[in-house]
C-alpha cells in the first residue's frame, strides 16, 4: 500500500516538499527537518515563463496558529539558524557570509498601504525582497521577504526551474510576480512585465502623463495602464466595450455627442463638484468662528450641503487654493481614455482635450504623492455627496496607485515601473501645502458622522427604509430641529406617515423657529430661497386649508414682502391670501386694492400678455382663486395645484 495514502492530504504535500527540496540542495548542506503543519504552511505549483522556463515554487510562511515560538527555517543556510521574524539586517549579514549562495540582484524595496488605525490614518509597511542563487545548482534560487511590521522575515520561497538562473535577470526585479498570497497577479508573468515596460517607454511624454494621472480610476476598473487606449484589445463577442459601459452607467453618456457636451459643460462650469465645493468654502470663510450647524441655519442649507460643510471646513486648508482640481481633472482624464476605448474619440482628439488638464495638474502640484493626496481628498468629497464609504474610496486610490510608484534601490530604471521619477514642474504651486498620503484622510467628528448618516438615510425613499432607520432619522431630526433642513426632513417623515394637516401644523410651528434665523438675503447657496420658500408654500397651504387666519397673518409677516421672492408658487399663495382678505371686508376700496395686488402678483409669473384690473381675465382669476379656497389647496414641496 502506498505510504502516502495513509496521510492527510496536507501532510502528503509536506512530505513531497521535503523529498523535492532534498534533491535540490548540495549534499554538504543539512537536510530539511521534519515539518510541523501547525508551524509552517507550504504550497507547490508550476509556473510557465516561456517554453524553456518551467519553474516549481515552494512557499513557506508562518500560520496564525503559531503565536509563541519562532522555529528555524529548513537548514539550507549553512547552519546559520535563521528564523522567521528575524531582522532583515541580521539575516542578510548571515547569508552574504555564505560561499554557496550568490546574490541574484539588488534588493527590491517598496511600500504598501495595508490598513488604517483608529484615527483613520493609513498604515504603510515597507517591504523588501532579497534573492539568492545556489551556486552548486544554479537552477534553484531562494527569495526572502521582509517587512517592518512585527513579522520582519515573513516568508521564504524556493524556486526551481529547468534553465539556470543568472544574476540580474528580470526574473528578480518584480515583487508583484510573487505576491503575499503566493499566486500570480492575473496573467502578470515576467514576460508580461517586460511588455508593460516596453509599452511604457514607447509612449511620448504627454502620453505617459495622460496614463499616469488617470491611473486610479483605470486600475480600479481593471483596465490597461500602459496604453492611452485602456482597451487596446476588444472583446469581439461583447455587445459593447467596458469603457462604453462605464461611460453609460456612471457618466450618463451614450454617444460621442453626449460625451463632448459633457466635456464642454465641465470646462464652462470649471468642474463637476468643484462649484459646490467652492461655494461651501466661501461660506465657511464668510462666517469665521461659526459651526457647520450655525452656518446651515443662517444660510438654510440642504442636508447634503450641511453634511458636506463639515468635510469642507476640515479639509479646505489642505486642499489650498486649487480645491478639487486634482480629482476633477484626473477623473476627466480617465473619462477621455474611456471615450477612446468606446470608439467615440480618436487618441489625437482625446489628447487635445487632455493637454490643458494635464498642464494644470503638473503646474499646480509638487509631486506624484502630492497629486495623489489631493486627488484622494477630492474623491472623498465626491463619495460623500453620493453617500458612499469615503475612507474605502480614498484608501483604494493609494492601493491602486502606489504599486506603480515604488522607490527602487537599484539604478536599472529602464527595467522598472516607477512614477516617482516623473517630474512635476509646479510652476503655479504658489506656496500651497505639499501633501503626502497620510494627509489625505478625512476624520469626521462624531457630529459630522451623524450628519453624514442622516443625509444618506434622507436620500432613500421613505418606503424603502427599515423601521429602525426611520426612527433613527426622525430622532436625529428632532434633536436638530433648530437647523432648517433637519426640521423640514422631520416634517417630511411625519407627512409620509399620513398625519392630518391640523396635526402637521404643530411640526410646522416648531420649524418656524429655525426659519426665522435665516439671513434675509442669503449670501451663499440656494440664493433664491428654495428650501425657505418650499417650506412656506407647504405651511401656508395647510393654514389656508384650515382657515386659520390668525396663524396665516403671522406666517406672512415672517415671510416678508412678497416682492422679495422669486418663487411663483409663493406668488400664488399671496394671491390666495389677498383673495381671503377680499372676503373679509365690505369696503369697495379695499376690495379693489386687494384685487389689484392679485393681478400684480399674477403678472409676476408671466413672460408677457400682462393683464389689468379692468380686464375680464382679472375677474376670472379672482373667481378661480375663490374656487381653490373652497375646495382646498395641495402643495408638496415644489408643486402647487388647486383641487
Amino acid at each position: 500500500m502506498n505510504i502516502f495514502a495513509r496521510l492527510p492530504r496536507r501532510l502528503c504535500l509536506l512530505c513531497l516538499t521535503c523529498l523535492l527540496c532534498q534533491a535540490v540542495f548540495a549534499k554538504d548542506l543539512s537536510k530539511f527537518p521534519d515539518w510541523n503543519p501547525e508551524i509552517y504552511q507550504t504550497e507547490f505549483f508550476l509556473e510557465t515563463k516561456g517554453s524553456r522556463n518551467e519553474a516549481m515554487r515552494m512557499w513557506i510562511s508562518r500560520v496564525e496558529k503559531d503565536n509563541k515560538g519562532d522555529p528555524s527555517l529548513p537548514d539550507v543556510f549553512g547552519g546559520k539558524q535563521i528564523k522567521l521574524r528575524d531582522k532583515e539586517s541580521d539575516v542578510i549579514a548571515k547569508l552574504d557570509s555564505l560561499d554557496h549562495l550568490e546574490r541574484a540582484a539588488a534588493p527590491v524595496r517598496w511600500t504598501k498601504p495595508v490598513g488604517y488605525c483608529e484615527r483613520r490614518s493609513i498604515t504603510c509597511y515597507h517591504y523588501s525582497l532579497h534573492s539568492y542563487i545556489l551556486k552548486n545548482d544554479p537552477r534553484s534560487c531562494i527569495f526572502l521577504y521582509f517587512s517592518d511590521d512585527e513579522y520582519n522575515l515573513e516568508r521564504f520561497t524556493l524556486v526551481m526551474r529547468n534553465v539556470p538562473f543568472v544574476a540580474g535577470e528580470e526574473f528578480f526585479l518584480y515583487p508583484d510576480v510573487y505576491p503575499a498570497d503566493g499566486k500570480l497577479v492575473g496573467d502578470k508573468s515576467v514576460s508580461n512585465w517586460k511588455k508593460d515596460i516596453a509599452a511604457w517607454n514607447a509612449l511620448s511624454e504627454y502620453e505617459q502623463y495622460f496614463c499616469m494621472l488617470s491611473l486610479p480610476l483605470i486600475t480600479r476598473n481593471c483596465q490597461e495602464v500602459f496604453s492611452v487606449n485602456p482597451e487596446p484589445v476588444q472583446d469581439l463577442f461583447a455587445d459593447m466595450s467596458e469603457s462604453q459601459r462605464i461611460l453609460e452607467r456612471d457618466w450618463d453618456c451614450h454617444s460621442r455627442e453626449d460625451f463632448i457636451k459633457m466635456i464642454d459643460d465641465f470646462n464652462s462650469r470649471k468642474g463637476f463638484t468643484a462649484p459646490l465645493y467652492e461655494s461651501l468654502s466661501w461660506v465657511v470663510d464668510y462666517y469665521p468662528g461659526k459651526t457647520a450647524e450655525e452656518i446651515s441655519a443662517l444660510e438654510c442649507l440642504s442636508m447634503k450641503n450641511t453634511a458636506s460643510l463639515f468635510f469642507v471646513a476640515q479639509m479646505k486648508k489642505k486642499l489650498g487654493e486649487y480645491g478639487l482640481l486634482a480629482w476633477e481633472n484626473g477623473r476627466v482624464l480617465a473619462g477621455l481614455r474611456w471615450s477612446i476605448g468606446a470608439g467615440w474619440l480618436s487618441e489625437q482628439e482625446a489628447m487635445q482635450y487632455a493637454r490643458p488638464l494635464i498642464d494644470e495638474i503638473l503646474d499646480c502640484y509638487a509631486s506624484w504623492d502630492d497629486y495623489l493626496a489631493h486627488y484622494a481628498i477630492g474623491r472623498g468629497f465626491d463619495m460623500l455627496l453620493k453617500c458612499y464609504d469615503i475612507f474605502a474610496n480614498q484608501y483604494y486610490v493609494f492601493v491602486d496607485s502606489l504599486k506603480y510608484a515604488r522607490e527602487y534601490d537599484n539604478d536599472d530604471k529602464v527595467h522598472q515601473l516607477s512614477f516617482h521619477g516623473i517630474k512635476f514642474p509646479a510652476k503655479k504651486q504658489n506656496g500651497n501645502p505639499v501633501l503626502s498620503c497620510n494627509d489625505a484622510w478625512y476624520d469626521p467628528s462624531e457630529l459630522a458622522a451623524k450628519w453624514e448618516r442622516a443625509y444618506a438615510l434622507s436620500q432613500k425613499d421613505y418606503y424603502d427604509l427599515q423601521t429602525g432607520d426611520i426612527m433613527e432619522l426622525e430622532y436625529f431630526c428632532s434633536m436638530k430641529s433648530k437647523v432648517p433642513c433637519a426640521a423640514l426632513k422631520r416634517i417630511e417623515i411625519c407627512e409620509a406617515k399620513g398625519m392630518s394637516d391640523r396635526d402637521m401644523l404643530l411640526y410646522y410651528g416648531w420649524a418656524l423657529d429655525s426659519m426665522r434665523k435665516i439671513v434675509r438675503w442669503k449670501r451663499g447657496l440656494d440664493s433664491e430661497y428654495k428650501i425657505y420658500t418650499d417650506f412656506y408654500c407647504d405651511y401656508l397651504t395647510k393654514i389656508i386649508n384650515q382657515k386659520d387666519y390668525d396663524r396665516l397673518y403671522v406666517a406672512l409677516y415672517d415671510l416678508g414682502d412678497e416682492y422679495s421672492t422669486r418663487n411663483k408658487w409663493l406668488y400664488h399663495l399671496y394671491s390666495l391670501y389677498y383673495r381671503l382678505r377680499m372676503e373679509e371686508t365690505k369696503s369697495e376700496r379695499k376690495i379693489k386694492k386687494f384685487k389689484k395686488r392679485i393681478v400684480e402678483l399674477e403678472n409676476q409669473t408671466r413672460d408677457g400678455n400682462y393683464i389689468t384690473v379692468e380686464d375680464e381675465e382679472a375677474q376670472q382669476l379672482v373667481d378661480r382663486l375663490g374656487e381653490i379656497l373652497r375646495n382646498g389647496v395641495t402643495v408638496s414641496f415644489n408643486k402647487l395645484e388647486g383641487e
